[in-house]
C-alpha cells in the first residue's frame, strides 16, 4: 500500500494497528524523500513504537547533525531517553517541549531571568507550574515535597484549576495557588523540569508514599458491604491525547473483565453512563458522584484496586498507595519503559502490556488472571 502524507500513514495505521506495515510505509516514504523532516521524524517514532528505540536515536541525529535546534526532532530524541529511563540525559532535548504549539506559557510577570536554576532556596518561594496534562501533574507534584524537603524551600503549586482542591486537602503536599490569590514568588519552575535533578535515571525514583490523600466519605448506598472485590475501572483518557486512539479501549474491549470471579465493577470513567447501558450494565456508573477529582478521590478510596488505561485516573490511584492493573497499549507512554511490569514510579501499580496493537480482549484476559489472585 502507498500513502502520500504523514497522515495518510498515521490514519493507516489507527485503522489497521498493524505496526510492522506502518513501519514498512513510513521507511519507503523515508527512502523516497530523505530531506523531509517531518517523514523522518515519523519513521523514527514508528521504529521506537516496535521497541527499536537505539535506531530511533540514529535516525533523529541524522537529522540533528545539520539542524540541531530543530524541536520536532529534538522532542522526539528527548522522548525516546525518557522511554529509556536515561532522565537527565533527555532534558537537553526534552526541554524544547516548551516551544512546541500549544506549551504552558510562563507565569505572568515572571520573565526567564526567574527561572530556577540550583540558586538557594532557603526559606524563599518557588511557584511550581503544570505543563501537561493531569496525570503527568499527579505524577510530578510528588517533587515539590523534595523541594520542601531537601532544599528548604516554600514550593507553591500552581496547576491544573481541577486538581488545586485536592492537592490542597492533600497534607504530604505544599501550599496551593488558587485563582486571584497574591503570592511574592523569587522563582518558578515547571514540574517536568524537576525530574533530571530528583531523578537523573530510572534507578533513581523512589515513591515517597501515599502522598495525595482525598478528604474522608462514608460509603455511599452505591458502595454495598457484599463481600466482593470492589474494582474501580478507567476505560479512556482525554481524547485531546495525541495518542490517545491507540491507549484508549472501548467497554466492549474490556469485556471479557466481567468473568473474574468475586468481583464487582465501579466506572471511574465519567460520563459514561450510555456506554454502561450499551454494555449491559455489568459496569455501575459513578457519573453523579466521582467528579471533581477530589470526589473521584473518595471514590478511589473505596475500591480495593483499579484496573485503567494509562490515564489520570490510574496516576491518582496509584498516588494514594491503591494497587493498580494498568493495561498498556504497544504504543506506551515514555514514563512506563517498555517490557516492564513493575514500575518504581508507583509500588502499588502493575503493568500489563499488550502483545498486539488494539487487542484489548487478550489484554483483560490477564487482567482477570490478576483479579482472581488478589
Amino acid at each position: 500500500m502507498q500513502t502520500a502524507t504523514v497522515q495518510d500513514r498515521e490514519a493507516f495505521l489507527r485503522v489497521t494497528n498493524d505496526l510492522d506495515a506502518y513501519l514498512d510505509l513510513c521507511a519507503k516514504a523515508h527512502r523516497k524523500n530523505p530531506a523531509h523532516r517531518d517523514t523522518l521524524v515519523q519513521n523514527a517514532a514508528a521504529l521506537g513504537y516496535l521497541g527499536r528505540g537505539d535506531e530511533k536515536i540514529a535516525l533523529l541525529d541524522q537529522w540533528l547533525d545539520h539542524s540541531p535546534n530543530d524541536l520536532l526532532a529534538n522532542v522526539n530524541r528527548g522522548l525516546e531517553l525518557l522511554m529509556q529511563g536515561r532522565y537527565q540525559e533527555a532534558a537537553a532535548h526534552y526541554h524544547y517541549r516548551k516551544h512546541m504549539p500549544g506549551a504552558v506559557a510562563q507565569p505572568p510577570n515572571m520573565g526567564s531571568e526567574r527561572i530556577w536554576k540550583d540558586q538557594s532556596l532557603d526559606g524563599r518561594n518557588i511557584i511550581l507550574l503544570n505543563e501537561q496534562g493531569m496525570g503527568d501533574t499527579i505524577q510530578f507534584v510528588r517533587f515539590a515535597a523534595g523541594l520542601r524537603d531537601q532544599y528548604r524551600a516554600n514550593p507553591i503549586l500552581n496547576v491544573q484549576e481541577p486538581l488545586r482542591p485536592l492537592f490542597a486537602g492533600s497534607p504530604a503536599l505544599p501550599q496551593v495557588l488558587f485563582a486571584g490569590q497574591p503570592v511574592q514568588a523569587h522563582y518558578w519552575i515547571y514540574l517536568g523540569d524537576l525530574l533530571p535533578r530528583f531523578c537523573p535515571t530510572l534507578d533513581n525514583v523512589t515513591f515517597p508514599g501515599a502522598y495525595i490523600a482525598p478528604p474522608a466519605l462514608p460509603d455511599p448506598p452505591k458502595f454495598p458491604r457484599t463481600g466482593k472485590l470492589r474494582v474501580g475501572l478507567a476505560w479512556r483518557g482525554n481524547t485531546i491525547h495525541g495518542l490517545d486512539a491507540f491507549r484508549s479501549a472501548s467497554l466492549e474491549g474490556l469485556a471479557t473483565l466481567r468473568s473474574a470471579g468475586g468481583c464487582e465493577f465501579y466506572a471511574l470513567t465519567p460520563n459514561a453512563g450510555a456506554e454502561i447501558a450499551e454494555a449491559g450494565g455489568w459496569v455501575t456508573d459513578l457519573s453523579d458522584i466521582s467528579q471533581p477529582f477530589e470526589r473521584l478521590a473518595q471514590v478511589i478510596a473505596h475500591m480495593d484496586v483499579v484496573v485503567s488505561v494509562c490515564t489520570s485516573a490510574a496516576h491518582l490511584a496509584a498516588a494514594m498507595g491503591k494497587p493498580v492493573i494498568l493495561l498498556l497499549s504497544v504504543i506506551a507512554d515514555w514514563r512506563w519503559g517498555r517490557n516492564r511490569d513493575t514500575t518504581p514510579w508507583y509500588p502499588s501499580m502493575r503493568l500489563l502490556r499488550q502483545r498486539k496493537l488494539g487487542d484489548w480482549s487478550e489484554l483483560a484476559e490477564r487482567a482477570v488472571v490478576r483479579l482472581e489472585t488478589l
